[in-house]
């Protein structure tokens, strides 16, 4: 017989003689017959059996007791030793009993017994072994009875091979002695003693005097608990001095280490008294033996002292093979569990209500799984394990329990699989359920578009939540279903528990705290926990415990975070008191629509009178306050008070502004720390995605690129028109597909920051998509509102129109709205988009804009959101209001300007200053009486602030009373403003902006007996001109002096444009019934006339009057009348007739009186005016009488706007030359072309005096636009006189002619090409961007003449690249790719797209664009374009990434 312990051997001898017990062949032989053993220990019974030849052995078993019918109940089905006792043989006849964990109660009589094949052929081997259970005690007595000294005596069984002992003295090992030990006795001492390599089963400790000695006593000398569970292991302890301190440590550490500062054990071990620790969450790499110390200021416990060994065991279940057709289930685990438990199975995750023991038979079934648990641990399961095959219902769980930040992100992941027979049908992870009834999280609104299933093989699954909230803490399963079965809901998944972080703050040393980062559960992942004091990074450990003590002051804060979360870093705390410096933010993450507003707050304390604060972005290199960030120009805005919130308001929210924003602030002697997390803003637009759902059906989805805060309520359009309103980001049903219909989604509250819309099925739905949701516009400017629709292709448009106000479904285009009256234009760039420009913008303008479009079977809704424009003005912000000896600027509007990136422009005293992106002057201003300022934006510096004075209201300025007057031809005008002067005025006129030098108009001829100045000093001065001219369109500006002072010449004024007016006839088409419009219209809107009354006349007689400027009528066949119009007031200035003949109807003729216009450029577009595109001509005319030649410049019409005209002889600008006609002599032999002044490159043709005898060179194109790494032909014609003979031709680029093909980067890429006489081609290869440039040809005749064709060829060379945007989609999103070059490549390009190396075939496309939406992961790839005909010219590849958003992609 042995005794064993863990890792020890003992042999331990009653008396050892071999017992033959048996007859007739019958006999056990049991070695030996008597032990006795240590408590806690292991031992092993050992014997040999024979029994008769001709019998089979089936059974053997160990028994100590009978059960009601007198029978052997065997040790392993007996519920005392079942976990504990083991069966084997080293040979044949061999029979070996080993128990373990000895308990007092296992002191019995045990016996073998063995059953055969034959009746009648079974045997008990008597008497057995008796076994004795005894523990070690100390046992004291007097050395003698005179001494003092005490013998301690260690009492167990007789032990054989002279064990020897080991003494504890105060829990130290004193020596290593056999029994008995003498020792003097004291008070505090106390004495244990132990048998060497078996110290776990020591004596408890006693006292030698005496009973308040030193001493600890364990309540356990081991245990065994599971993984995940917790524990408590205790002590007892007294203590003869007072006590110190107190520490549970593991005995494995070099030094003992205090638990509760252990980073492995950061958060789960705890003392909930001194005696007692409690270890949660245990792990595997827990086992060890645990012990405890305390400390009293003479000495403290000894660590040599034996305390308590704890062992970690999972669960797992064993199949052994049974009777046939049956398996044996066996709940095992690597210890014997504590406390005798009660054993729970399951199958297929289904709870069994029968089996409580430790094992359980089954049939064989290729399905079922089976797992077991402990009562009162069910959480703690062992992994499902198949009874036949690998393929059985089965889910295993990556982790039992997970611990994670609020506001971070958990993966929470597991393996499933099934009989191959079986075909899955759904699956879904849930958290809620009821009678078996489960909801799927991702159809939970309080998960709505924070959770996303996640797969990388089939038998996998992953549940992803975003932005964790403590209401998450809760156990989360996986369902799946199949044809067959479905997986259970009572097994057990994974425990999710989410925490904040605190700083909890405990006594130290003497005026010190120790800093502990708390959490309510144990974080996964041995966390880096990062320290801030102050707001500034302060230090990094595996502890949650900061590394020293810290100083109890009343200034500082400290705060703690996890690396790689700090931004959810714990609230900052004072160490003393409540009146530290500390920022504590609101809200860590934000969420919030494009568009909208957001308000990001925190409250603040400062131990001292703070000086300065700011907000700031934390991802600039150094910290840059918000408001003077040109990004935030007009978009930001800080309130609050000290100890109040202080907000910090962002309007127009973009993209770009996604990003932390941090708060600080400063003391006369102090500031808070840059590097202290904030809050994090992340900006999103709306996108509906569309799945499928059933057969002809679509699920659709409102998603977000983050989880929006504050829970929204969605609201649906279907068509343009407002469908619903939900809770949750998920249309409530499925939608049918149809060709013919499109949805969006919006946030109620938003509704103006609404999705795109998207069609069920197709492209071709009925959609209208604005390419602005908002825009804000300076008052007086002009602004260009578009859209883009769509609409199924059986579908035909009959009418569109913008419009701005609906009632009952009533819309008024705003084309026949006189309140827009020659403000507004419609523009239509192509089939499918239109776009709404309004001039001279007005601040009642400021609206939401919708395009509507009818079609012969539907009509686009009107409760669409459209495009809201905000129409602001710009004023002069001084700060601060208060007296100071200096102030800063800004310029400020009500609205963030659309203009991506304005330049600012700021005057001082009328005078141009400085410009900036900024709206904030660069530098901050003297605060004097007499200066003022005033801001535009450039490109509208017309639409300048008003001047303001830096301080008090008598600063030099002066206010125009309008910027901009539009009036009639031939009236009269007063233009006027006010102003004032610091010092007494000298002088003060009025002069154009467009003359080099200030002009007083009074001593202008060109306004000789027109103007005249009105007024006084501080009130308004009038410039009066009469019989305008539209030459006299121009803008006016004021000037005063003083002693010491000019007002400057370069602040914008008033714009005077005049006009006369016109009729507009439209349609140009039409049949008879049809109707004409005609409009009233002038090149600008009237000013001085607000609310007109229009004149009609028909054939020189009023017709009517009326307030709109147009006038309706139906056409009939063979009138043939003319129409004028005038304004009421103004009946003399009428505008000039226009006939309209339809004696014709196949000839719809308008003839107007006058103002056709002739342009040599075919875009000029102007109502009411015929346009008359043309080119020029150098017309030769011979004179006889002079022997001269008359060269005209001529066009078909005559050019407007009295242009100047430049001459070239043999190319060359005769620069003194500028009217239409020059005269030369008819024997000249060279040659001539002209062109108009700012149209160079318009040239005419070139024509020689003699005729035939001419220099000239007419080249094939003038502007050309080819690929790098193309081919070009660059080509002309030309003549020279006959006189001369040619002896050479080339092209060159330089400023001095020289052959191109010298040129070293040339070399063998410039051929030169003569196809027929009097033509040339130069042909480049292999271009490169440096070939851009203007090529000339050169010719070279006898008499060493040389001509070259001027202005020659702009050649641009090239690259062509791919634009994506987005780069990176969710399913269902939109995805456009454009091909872009520098240049146009040739009329009408068309392009080709390539994925992946292969062409498209039929691709959505418009012009240089590829567009895909809705995107599916198909679409990922790398995508590549080309212009056809230059195929093998591809594009750099730009790689698309769609991201899965559901299960099955």
């Amino acid at each position: 017989m042995v005794l064993r312990t863990a890792g020890s051997v003992l042999g331990v001898f009653l008396w050892s003689v071999a017992v033959v017990l048996g007859q007739d062949g019958w006999s056990v032989t049991y070695t030996p017959q008597s032990i006795c053993t240590l408590k806690g220990s292991t031992v092993e019974m050992s014997c040999s059996y024979t029994y008769p030849s001709g019998y089979i052995v089936t059974s053997t078993f160990w028994f100590t007791k009978n059960d009601a019918e007198g029978n052997p109940v065997s040790l392993s089905d007996d519920a005392d030793y079942k976990a504990r006792v083991t069966y084997h043989k080293d040979n044949k006849n061999d029979c070996t009993l080993r128990i373990t964990d000895l308990r007092e109660s296992d002191s019995a009589t045990y016996k073998f017994r063995f059953i055969t094949d034959q009746t009648g052929g079974r045997f008990t081997g008597s008497p057995g072994v008796t076994l004795s259970v005894t523990g070690l005690q100390v046992k004291v007595t007097p050395y003698s009875v005179v001494s003092a000294w005490k013998t301690l005596t260690c009492t167990t069984c007789v032990l054989t091979g002279n064990p020897t002992y080991i003494w504890y003295k105060n829990g130290q090992i004193v020596t290593d002695n056999t029994s008995p030990y003498s020792v003097y006795p004291d008070a505090a001492d106390s004495y244990s003693c132990a048998v060497k390599s078996n110290e776990d089963l020591h004596t408890p400790a006693v006292c030698v005097q005496d009973q308040s000695c030193n001493r600890v006593t364990y309540t356990d000398n081991s245990i065994c608990a599971l993984k995940g569970s917790s524990v408590d292991i205790s002590c007892t302890y007294s203590s003869y001095h007072p006590i110190k301190t107190t520490f549970w440590f593991r005995s494995d550490k070099s030094a003992p280490e205090d638990l509760t500062r252990d980073p492995e054990y950061a958060g789960r071990a705890l003392e909930s008294l001194p005696s007692i620790l409690r270890i949660t969450d245990l792990r595997e790499s827990d086992s060890a033996e645990y012990k405890f110390r305390f400390n009293t200021q003479i000495s403290g416990w000894g660590y040599s002292f034996p305390g308590t060994t704890l062992s970690v065991t999972d669960l797992q279940v064993k199949v052994t093979p049974d009777t046939e057709g049956q398996k044996t289930l066996t709940c095992s685990t690597t210890c014997n569990l504590t406390d005798n438990p009660t054993y729970i199975w399951y199958r297929n995750g289904q709870r069994l209500d029968e089996p409580t023991s430790l094992q359980y038979s089954v049939n064989n079934s290729y399905s079922d799984s089976y797992s077991c648990a402990v009562k009162s641990h069910e959480d703690i399961q062992a992994p499902a394990v198949c009874v036949v095959g690998e393929s059985c219902m089965n889910v295993t769980y990556t982790h039992q329990s997970i611990c994670a930040l609020k506001g971070s992100t958990v993966d929470i992941s597991c393996f499933y699989t099934h009989p191959s027979w079986h075909n899955v049908t759904e699956v879904s992870w849930f958290s809620k359920w009821k009678s078996g009834v489960t909801n799927d999280l991702s159809q939970d609104p309080e998960y709505a578009d924070r959770v996303e299933y996640q797969r990388q093989t089939d038998k996998d699954s992953t549940l992803k939540i975003t932005d964790l909230r403590e209401r998450d803490s809760t156990e989360y399963k996986f369902r799946f279903k199949t044809v067959h079965a479905e997986w259970g809901y009572t097994f057990s998944g994974t425990t999710l528990s989410v925490t904040g972080l605190q700083v909890k703050v405990t006594p130290a040393a003497e005026g010190q705290k120790t800093l502990t980062c708390i959490t309510t559960c144990t974080l996964t992942d041995n966390p880096t926990y990062i320290w801030y004091k102050n707001g500034q990074h302060l230090d990094e450990s595996t502890s949650p415990q900061y590394k020293d003590p810290v100083s109890s002051n009343y200034e500082d804060s400290y705060s703690c975070a996890v690396k790689g979360h700090e931004d959810l870093h714990s609230p900052a705390v004072c160490v003393q008191g409540q009146s530290c410096n500390r920022v504590t933010y609101t809200e860590r993450i934000i969420c919030v629509l494009k568009g909208s507003t957001v308000d990001i707050s925190c409250t603040y304390v400062g131990y001292y009178s703070t000086t300065s604060s700011f907000w700031f972005r934390s991802d600039k290199s150094t910290p840059e306050d918000l408001t003077t960030d040109p990004g935030y120009a007009g978009r930001v805005e800080n309130t609050g008070t000290y100890r109040g919130p202080f907000t910090l308001r962002i309007t127009d929210l973009r993209e770009e502004d996604s990003a932390e924003y941090r708060f600080t602030f400063k003391t006369d002697n102090f500031e808070w720390g840059h590097s202290f997390p904030g809050t994090i803003m992340s900006v999103t637009g709306l996108q509906v995605k569309v799945t499928p759902a059933a057969e002809g059906q679509k699920k659709l989805t409102c998603i977000t690129t983050c989880t929006l805060t504050d829970n929204p309520t969605y609201i649906w359009y279907k068509n343009g028109q407002h469908l619903d309103e939900s809770t949750s980001p998920q249309y409530k049903d499925p939608v049918s597909d149809d060709y013919g219909d499109s949805y969006s989604c919006a946030v109620k509250g938003h509704e103006n920051l609404h999705s795109p819309a998207v069609c069920v099925v197709g492209e071709s739905c009925m959609n209208v998509t604005y390419t602005h949701q908002s825009i804000c516009a300076l008052k007086g400017s002009t602004v260009d509102i578009s859209c883009f629709y769509t609409h199924p292709s059986w579908h035909n448009v009959i009418e569109v129109s913008w419009f701005n106000k609906w009632e009952s479904g009533v819309t008024k285009d705003l084309s026949l709205n006189p309140e827009y009256a020659d403000r507004v234009e419609y523009h239509q760039q192509t089939d499918k988009g239109s776009t709404l420009r309004i001039t001279d913008l007005r601040e009642s303008d400021s609206t939401e804009y919708k395009f509507r479009f009818t079609t012969d079977e539907a009509r686009w809704g009107y409760s669409f959101p459209g495009t809201t424009l905000t129409v602001t003005g710009s004023q002069v912000e001084v700060t601060p209001k208060w007296r100071s000896e200096s102030k800063t600027l800004s310029c400020i509007t009500t609205c963030t300007l659309s203009n991506p990136n304005p330049i600012y422009i700021w005057y001082k005293n009328g005078q141009n200053l400085d410009e900036s992106n900024s709206p904030q002057y660069k530098d901050p201003v003297s605060s004097n009486y007499d200066d003022s300022y005033s801001c535009a934006v450039k490109v509208h510096e017309d639409l300048l602030s008003p001047a303001v004075c830096v301080q008090g209201q008598r600063c030099n300025r002066v206010t125009y009373t309008k910027r901009r007057i539009c009036v009639l031809k031939e009236s009269t005008v007063d233009i006027s403003c006010s102003y004032v002067g610091y010092y007494s005025t000298t002088s003060s006129f009025w002069f154009r902006s467009d003359k080099s030098t200030p002009e007083d108009l009074t001593t202008d001829p060109g306004y000789a007996g027109r103007v005249e100045y009105t007024g006084t000093y501080r009130s308004p001065s009038y410039l009066r001109i009469t019989d305008l001219r539209e030459e006299d369109s121009a803008e006016y500006r004021f000037t005063f002096k003083t002693d010491n002072f000019e007002w400057g010449h370069s602040f914008p004024g008033t714009t005077l444009s005049v006009t006369d007016l016109q009729v507009k006839v439209t349609p140009g088409t039409v049949t008879e019934g049809s109707w004409v419009i005609l409009t009233c219209s002038t090149t600008c809107t009237l000013t001085e006339i607000p609310n007109p009354t229009y004149i009609w006349y028909k054939n020189g007689e009023e017709l009517f009057s009326d307030s709109s400027p147009q006038y309706h009528y139906s056409v009939s066949r063979g009138s043939s009348d003319s129409y004028s119009c005038a304004l009421r007031g103004h009946d003399k200035l009428s505008s000039p007739e226009v006939t309209v003949d339809t004696s014709s109807l196949s000839c719809f003729r308008v003839t107007y009186t006058s103002r056709s216009i002739c342009s040599l450029i075919p875009s000029v577009d102007l109502p009411c005016t015929a346009i008359y595109p043309t080119d020029l001509q150098v017309k030769v005319t011979p004179d006889t009488k002079t022997g001269k030649r008359t060269l005209t410049c001529s066009t078909t019409c005559t050019l407007t706007d009295n242009p100047t005209y430049i001459w070239y002889q043999n190319g060359q600008s005769l620069a003194w030359l500028t009217s239409q006609q020059h005269s030369v002599w008819s024997s000249e032999t060279e040659s001539y072309s002209c062109a108009v002044k700012g149209h160079e490159d318009l040239r005419s043709p070139a024509v020689c005096v003699q005729g035939h005898n001419r220099w000239s060179v007419t080249y094939t194109k003038r502007r050309i636009c080819v690929l790098k790494g193309s081919t070009v032909n660059i080509s002309c014609s030309y003549t020279h006189p006959t006189c001369y003979i040619e002896q050479g031709s080339f092209w060159f680029t330089k400023k001095h002619p020289v052959d191109l093909r010298s040129y070293p980067e040339s070399a063998g890429r410039v051929e030169y090409n003569r196809n027929t006489e009097n033509h040339h081609t130069m042909t480049i290869t292999h271009l490169t961007e440096k070939d851009s440039a203007e090529y000339k040809f050169r010719l070279i005749t006898t008499y060493d003449r040389r001509f070259s064709g001027l202005p020659g060829v702009m050649l641009t060379v090239t690259d062509i690249l791919l634009e994506m945007d987005p780069m990176s989609v969710s399913e269902g999103e939109r995805v456009t790719l454009r091909c872009r070059t520098q240049c146009t490549i040739g009329l009408n390009p068309t392009y080709i797209w390539y994925k992946n190396g292969q062409s498209l075939t039929k691709p959505i496309t418009s012009y240089n664009s590829l567009i895909l939406d809705p995107v599916s992961s198909e679409d990922a790839g790398n995508y590549s374009c080309a212009v056809e005909g230059l195929e093998r010219i591809l594009s750099p590849e730009e790689t698309l990434t769609v991201r899965c958003e559901y299960m099955g992609c």
